[in-house]
This record gives C-alpha cells, structure tokens and sequence, in this order.
C-alpha cells in the first residue's frame, strides 16, 4: 500500500508556531509514504524551516527542497527568506533520486521550478513531481505541456504522482490532448477535489501488461476527521493505491531504477538494506 498526501502549508496555520505543529500531528498515526509540500518557508539563516519542522513533528525522512525562482517580494530581498516545494518520505521509502528543474508559468522572463523525486517501495518505483500551479487556464495548460515532454516520463515506474498547490481548470478534452504524447495517462480513478485542496493526480502506463494497479478509499480523510486534536482548516488531498507487478514466467525482477549502489555492486535480494 502506498500512502500519498500533499498539503499547502500556505493554507495551514504560522509556520514557526506551536499551533501549525498541533496540527500536523495527527499525521504521524497515518503512517504516511510520500508528503508533498508546496510554500515550504525557510529562512536564508536557517532559524525557519518548515521541511524540517514537519520532518520532525511526522518522523519523516526530508532530504529535498526546491526554492521558487520567482523571488522578487520585498519580504524575500528584506528577510532573505525562501518558499519553495518540499517532499518528504516515510520510513519504509528509499529515495533513489531528486532535483528540481525550470517550469515556464506564462509570463516572459518568469520561471518557476518543478520538483521531482524517484522512489522506491517493495521493489516498485515511483516517480513523484511536486509543483506550484499556475492561476489561469491558460498558463496551466502551458506547464502541463511541458511537464509531460519531460524525458523523466520515459522512465518505467510502477505509477507517476504529480502533486500541486491547486487544482487544474484545464477541460478533460485539453487534458487528455495535453496527455496522448506521453507514455502515462491519468488513472480512471483518480480523485477529484475541490479547487482549494490542491491537486493529486495518479498517472499509470500505458503499457498495462507490467503492473496491476488498485486504488483503495483513503483512511488518512477518516484519522483527520475523527482525531481530537486536529485543527486543519483545509483537509490535505491524500490516496491510498496498491501496485502489484505482473510476473512472467514466474521471474521475480525489480523495476529499474535501482540506486546507484545497486548499480554498482549488481542487484541481489541481501543487499536491500543498500538501497540509499
């Protein structure tokens, strides 16, 4: 079972105070893979850091973040202070690899910045891409396209995720258009949210001979609701989905890509814990 959520911390309660940690707490219960995170605040001192805040109220692995490139407010050049994307793994998951890399948003000379990650669980990979989204219709559509020319979507992974701060108001008939060039396509499934809880897409191959893919009712919604000490204003988007490998001729491989380690010593089933 895979755990996603991404979450907007600029909709949440003051980063730096008691009550943002309060209620992020209940989390921890939901044993969360994979936490995107988008206006992610981090001081040039290094006295502010959301990532690390979460990191340590979820006991989360945080080892990626990626700074906006549009960073011309007056707090920004005063404060020296940077918001960006973050994501966040659970206990279970290796981080095989991360970046970031430029996202035009429509307007000239202007860029923002996507991130991504590949991740592995049970010897399945997934590649996750975390971004802030664009206001209007058009600009939208104009990251996507580019966002889906991307050679990382060439890869084999068992699922693609893309995770964003709101949700896309692009039509389905632009969508699919925007989609029909890559080799992932938006799951059937997939969740469909209100515009302010951001956006959470489940992309799978087109190649459906490799994996078997599950999506389950989200139990994250259910802990959140029911806990008494949570105070989120605006519930984060989560899923829960299961992936399974189609094996052929009873040969059990792992999907590539393996970390570099792996590479390097060739893959055997005892040398896992190297995954890193």
């Amino acid at each position: 079972m895979i755990r996603i959520m991404t979450m907007d911390t600029a909709t949440q309660p003051a980063h730096t105070s008691n009550r943002f940690r309060e209620c992020v707490a209940p989390l921890r219960q939901a044993d969360l893979d994979i936490l995107c995170c988008q206006s992610m605040r981090r001081s040039a001192d290094g006295g502010e850091d959301t990532s690390r805040l979460l990191s340590q109220t979820l006991g989360m692995t945080y080892s990626c973040f990626a700074a906006y490139r549009d960073q011309q407010t007056n707090e920004a050049r005063i404060n020296g202070a940077l918001n960006g994307l973050s994501i966040l793994t659970g206990p279970e998951v290796w981080m095989l690899n991360s970046g970031s890399f430029p996202l035009p948003d429509g307007r000239e000379g202007k860029e923002q910045v996507a991130q991504f990650a590949v991740v592995r669980k049970n010897n399945t990979s997934f590649l996750v891409l975390n971004l802030q989204l664009a206001r209007s219709t058009k600009k939208q559509a104009h990251q996507l396209q580019f966002l889906f020319s991307q050679p990382l979507l060439k890869g084999s992974y068992g699922a693609v995720l893309l995770c964003s701060n709101r949700q896309a108001t692009v039509s389905c008939r632009e969508l699919q258009s925007i989609t029909n060039l890559s080799t992932y396509r938006m799951h059937p499934t997939h969740p469909l949210p209100s515009p302010n809880q951001g956006m959470l897409w489940l992309l799978t191959s087109r190649d459906q001979a490799k994996v078997a893919l599950t999506v389950h009712n989200s139990s994250i919604l259910k802990l959140l609701q029911t806990s008494p000490r949570s105070h989120v204003p605006e519930p984060p988007l989560t899923l829960e989905f299961e992936v399974n490998r189609v094996l052929k001729n009873g040969k059990i491989r792992p999907n590539l890509p393996l970390s570099f380690r792996e590479q390097w010593i060739g893959y055997r089933d005892h040398y896992r814990a190297f995954a890193a």
